[in-house]
Formats: C-alpha cells, structure tokens, sequence
C-alpha cells in the first residue's frame, strides 16, 4: 500500500516539470506516440511534408520556446527554438543599390 502514495507523488511531480526537464527522458528514434507521453499534448503543431514540429511554450522566465521535430514519425531532433538551423527564423536578403 506504500507504493501507491509514491506513485502519485511520482506522477504530479513529473506533470509539473518543464520542456527541458522531460528532455532527459526523449530518445532519437522514439515513435512519436513515445515521445508525446514523455512530453505531454503540445502548445502548437506545424508541418511540412514528412517534418513535424510540436512546439512546448517556455516556462516563465525563458524567452525561446522548446520543439520535438518528426521525421516520418520517429524523433529526429529536440531542444529549444534556434538550437538548430531548421528552426531558426527565416532570413531573407536584401540588396539595394
């Protein structure tokens, strides 16, 4: 019977954890069903064609936002918004003369 009580301590405490904390537990290659109980149900969700980004919004205090990127449903790459140039705002070059 003393398990169940660590077990709800165990399980409220891991809801109240923040993106970069739960980042411990993803692994590369993990399905996308995996990496969603580990992270929970995503702020935002963008795609483009096989790519998948599911964006976590920052706890209070952080400026960049927390992403776990999918290719073709398995764990291609993780971390906060700008760690890697596929999520870094897009640029565009102007010339004047």
């Amino acid at each position: 019977m003393k398990l169940l009580p660590a077990l709800f301590v165990c399980l409220l405490l891991a809801g109240c954890a923040t993106p970069g904390q739960k980042f411990s537990a993803l692994r590369l290659g993990m399905s996308k069903a995996e990496a969603i109980a580990v992270m929970g149900r995503a702020d935002r969700v963008s795609a483009q064609g096989s790519t998948e980004y599911f964006l976590y919004n920052p706890p209070l205090g952080e400026l960049r936002e927390y992403y776990v990127r999918f290719v073709d449903g398995r764990l291609e790459s993780f971390g906060q918004n700008g760690d890697f140039n596929s999520t870094r705002p897009p640029t565009i070059r102007v010339e004047t003369r």
